[in-house]
Order: structure tokens, then C-alpha cells, then sequence
């Protein structure tokens, strides 16, 4: 996320910076335990972030008017508020979902298979097809007119009773196809504890 202040720079003010701002210069500032890569460009406000995928690096965007030592001044001033966003940044990074391995991938279909033929059994209902995707924005979804269901390949990265979850859910959509209170009795029914898990993957950030 990006971030600004107005205090101690005088002009330097929060406002969004235009797209169109020229890149006249760049510099590499180390401080403490982080690395700032400073921009300066035709603007008149600064902005920061963490660079994406990194915690210990940070990309600044600042008015080429500036000097370096103003531009150490505003990151003494702006260093606590760094560390917040870099400690965000750690604790969303350990419910990031990714893309499993081959060899985990390769597991956990073998599960699912075992798994798809259990549920269904004791379920009493059976999809036509299932299909295999790797999505940004859910865990799974049901077609009831045609009895095709879709699994996130994600699931293959996090405990097995997340993809036993998601079975029963969609599975439960044959019967009822929309999420009304007999639709969460049918999953509870089956999958007692449902409540904890869908908390747990809810709090999930899956990662293309």
C-alpha cells in the first residue's frame, strides 16, 4: 500500500502523484536493516511502499528538487511507520496460499480421488464431471444444472480437511443451490465442524 505525509518537508505534501512524472534520477539508501531505492521524478508529493515480494526493501518516489540528505531526513521521520508495514506485511505473508509443487500436487490428487469416492458414498449424491483449476478468488464451484463441480488446485498446499470441506460444499449445492439456512444444515450434516475451516480459508490470500 502506497503511503505519504505532510509534516516536515515543507511543499512535500500527501496527494496522488501523476502517472505521467518524469524519472530524472535514481539513488540506493541504506538504512538500519532496509534498503530504500529513491526515484525522483517531476512530482510534488513522496510515496513509499514495500517492493512487492520483499520486506527489507522499500521504493520511494520523491520530487526531484529534493536532496539526498532531505531524502535521509524523511526516512528517519518515516521509519517507525515502515516497520508497521513491513511487520503487515510478514503476518499476510504466512496466510498467502501458493502454488503447490509437483510433488505435492501429485499427492495430494491422489487423495482427492480416495477422498471424491468417500464423500459422494456417504453424501448419496455424485457429480458428472470435476475439473482441476488453479483460481485467484475462490476455493471451488458447482454447476447444479449440469452436476459439474471445480476444485481449487490450491487446496493441494493447505491441510487435506480443507479439500474435504470443499467437497461437501459443493457437493451440498446439488441438493440446495443456494446458500440458505438448509444449504449450511445439509453441510453441516456431513461435515460437522465446517465452521472452524471455512473461518480458516477465509482468512486465506491465495496467490497467482
Amino acid at each position: 500500500r502506497d503511503s505519504s505525509t505532510s509534516r516536515g518537508l515543507g511543499d512535500v505534501y500527501k496527494r496522488q502523484t501523476p502517472m505521467s512524472a518524469t524519472l530524472i534520477n535514481t539513488s540506493t539508501i541504506p538504512y538500519r536493516d532496509m534498503v530504500f531505492m529513491v526515484y525522483f521524478k517531476t512530482m510534488k508529493s513522496i510515496r513509499y511502499r514495500l517492493a512487492s515480494g520483499y520486506h527489507n526493501i522499500v521504493e520511494m518516489s520523491v520530487p526531484a528538487s529534493l536532496s539526498e540528505d532531505d531524502v535521509r531526513r524523511y526516512i528517519e521521520q518515516i521509519y517507525p511507520s515502515v516497520l508497521k508495514m513491513q511487520q503487515k506485511q510478514l503476518q499476510n505473508a504466512d496466510k498467502e496460499v501458493t502454488r503447490p509443487d509437483s510433488a505435492t500436487y501429485s499427492a495430494w490428487c491422489d487423495r482427492l480421488d480416495t477422498l471424491i469416492r468417500g464423500v459422494q458414498r456417504e453424501m448419496q449424491l455424485q457429480a458428472r464431471r470435476y475439473s482441476l483449476r488453479y483460481m485467484r478468488s475462490r476455493w471451488g464451484s458447482c454447476k447444479p444444472a449440469t452436476k459439474s463441480i471445480t476444485v481449487n488446485i490450491a487446496l493441494a498446499s493447505l491441510p487435506i480437511e480443507c479439500t474435504h470441506y470443499l467437497l461437501v460444499h459443493e457437493l451440498s449445492h446439488l441438493v440446495h443451490p443456494n446458500h440458505t439456512p438448509q444449504f449450511w444444515q445439509h453441510v453441516e450434516r456431513y461435515f460437522p465442524d465446517y465452521r472452524r475451516v471455512r473461518a480458516f480459508l477465509r482468512t486465506r490470500t491465495i496467490v497467482m
